[in-house]
């Protein structure tokens, strides 16, 4: 499943080589980024990154930054009419309830008409903290910060 968060990754952010062009030309800076690379959430930290990763979960806990190029051509590879970005309410974790939210959401279109909508998990990042209200008013801050990311 292919999904793009903003979440922390222990990992820390996506690292960057930077390459020196020598030529007859002026140097420029070249960045590449270092992906495909194997990333873990920081559910601790519900700090809201000002980046976003692109990436896929292979299965429960194992996922992967694939990089923004990738990530479209693989879901160009889906040939799927609809693409439908789940967006998730405040305090949800990735595999405790988006994931299995994601899947359940892809079985049914499935059902309806193989292959027509592919579902995108756009995860932002809830605190795992526990407490409705406390909860709530953690998980604003964060989704008010990461309207910036998304955009």
């Amino acid at each position: 499943m292919l999904f793009i968060t903003n979440r922390v990754f222990e990992e820390g952010p996506t690292p960057v080589e930077q390459k020196i062009q020598e030529d007859s030309q002026p140097s420029t800076n070249q960045n590449t980024y270092s992906v495909p690379r194997t990333v873990h959430f920081d559910l601790s930290n519900n700090q809201a990154e000002q980046s976003v990763y692109f990436c896929e979960r292979k299965k429960k806990e194992k996922y992967t930054e694939i990089g923004g190029k990738l990530f479209l051509q693989t879901l160009k590879e889906y040939n799927a009419k609809e693409i439908l970005i789940y967006i998730h309410g405040y305090s949800n974790l990735p595999e405790e309830a988006i994931f299995p939210q994601a899947k359940e959401l892809q079985t049914l279109f499935d059902q309806k008409s193989p292959g027509h909508i592919v579902v995108v998990p756009l995860i932002w990042p809830c605190d795992n903290d526990r407490g409705k209200v406390k909860d709530y008013f953690d998980d604003q801050i964060a989704a008010d910060q990461s309207g910036i990311a998304f955009a």
